[in-house]
């Protein structure tokens, strides 16, 4: 999470959707500060002293079917020893959970197609740390414009922006063979009926019953991601917060 006090604004970042080149701009020309965790949630700051409705706060909104191919591309063909050495892991303070390597696991073993991936750990309802967010954004970066969308972000709160958004940790751009040609998968189509248009997709309501599964999970996930930001120590080194002190004493 990135705050500026002197410009008002909270930037969260949601994972794969752009937060560690927004993160870095942000710190490096616009007055921007790390705090708590890279993707704290905003109830984080609840009880903080913070005037919430006084700041701008943004987040990036992402295909979810263009997110969970960026992660299944981290575990298909990751950078040497992201996987298997310890200071990634949470235990030892970075942010590789134990589910990530388990999955990464699986796809190395089975060789995995996306479209399996999918079937085999998506078979509720996908959600992300978007939703949980969502009621207190005032402000909603467009992942496919990423830096128009920023650029609006930076005007919004009063800020002329100095550059383009820099190109930064994007993956090499693959694609998943044959899903495109095949129907929308049923566990992201909640998600994208529920953000149609800020995502400006023309989508039909999902099965009743399977979209009220995915509304019903809804306070369940909230609660979870929340208990679980409680208990993540505040980061105050690794190769996010290195990265940012690198760019901003340049």
């Amino acid at each position: 999470m990135i705050i500026s006090k002197e410009h008002k604004y909270i930037f969260i970042g949601i994972p794969f959707s752009g937060s560690t080149a927004i993160s870095s701009e942000l710190c490096l020309l616009y007055g921007g500060e790390p705090i708590l965790n890279k993707h704290a949630n905003i109830q984080m700051l609840h009880g903080s002293g913070l005037d919430l409705s006084s700041y701008t706060v943004a987040a990036v909104l992402r295909n979810p079917v263009d997110t969970l191919r960026t992660y299944y591309y981290k575990l298909k063909s990751p950078p040497d020893g992201y996987y298997n050495e310890a200071r990634f892991n949470v235990e030892q303070g970075g942010h590789i959970r134990k589910k990530d390597r388990k999955r990464y696991a699986a796809v190395q073993a089975g060789n995995l197609t996306f479209t399996q991936f999918i079937n085999r750990y998506h078979r509720l309802p996908y959600d992300t740390f978007f939703s949980l967010n969502k009621p207190y954004l005032n402000c909603i970066i467009r992942f496919a414009d990423l830096n128009n969308s920023f650029r609006a972000f930076l005007l919004q709160c009063g800020i002329e922006p100095q550059r383009d958004l820099p190109v930064m940790n994007r993956s090499e751009a693959k694609r998943a063979a044959g899903i495109e040609d095949e129907p929308l998968p049923l566990c992201f189509q909640p998600f994208i009926y529920e953000n149609r248009d800020l995502l400006g997709l023309d989508i039909p309501r999902p099965n009743f019953f399977y979209y009220q599964l995915y509304r019903s999970l809804k306070p369940l996930r909230f609660a979870h991601w929340t208990r679980r930001d409680r208990k993540q120590p505040i980061q105050k080194y690794g190769t996010y917060y290195q990265l940012l002190q690198r760019n901003s004493s340049t």
